[in-house]
């Protein structure tokens, strides 16, 4: 059987539906998967455990009580660091906005609430490439 991490997120999702998988479940499998290849891959610029967590916590909840939101429903995503997401820090790949921490989130990236998917983590862009 595949692990949870190595499904597709259309796959992921329908699963979570079936309440196949709990989004908890998924998130962990995810998590133990970038803690055994990040040190190697440098894929993520940033990883927001904490906030991943309580959304997948809620998404369970929610399915267990049949309120699924949306098509990706407790699914985590991951968004280009050239992207401000909502209380990451958006540094596009460049050392000088560091301790800053974005107040809203760029119009293609999923908005904080309730339902739908989570951003998870920010991956890594080259300096500045959002003003390419």
């Amino acid at each position: 059987m595949t692990e949870p991490w190595g499904l597709g997120i259309a796959e992921a999702a329908g699963r979570i539906r079936r309440r196949e998988l709990s989004a908890v479940e998924l998130l962990d499998s995810v998590l133990n998967r970038l803690q055994d290849t990040e040190g190697y891959a440098h894929a993520w610029a940033f990883v927001d455990e904490r906030g991943a967590r309580a959304a997948a916590t809620l998404a369970d909840g929610q399915a267990a009580r049949g309120q699924l939101g949306g098509a990706l429903h407790g699914t985590p995503l991951g968004v280009k660091d050239g992207l401000d997401v909502h209380r990451m820090p958006p540094e596009g790949g460049s050392d000088s906005p560091r301790g800053v921490i974005a107040k809203h989130a760029a119009g293609v990236v999923p908005h904080p609430r309730p339902s739908g998917p989570r951003v998870l983590a920010k991956t890594p862009t080259p300096s500045y490439a959002a003003g390419a």
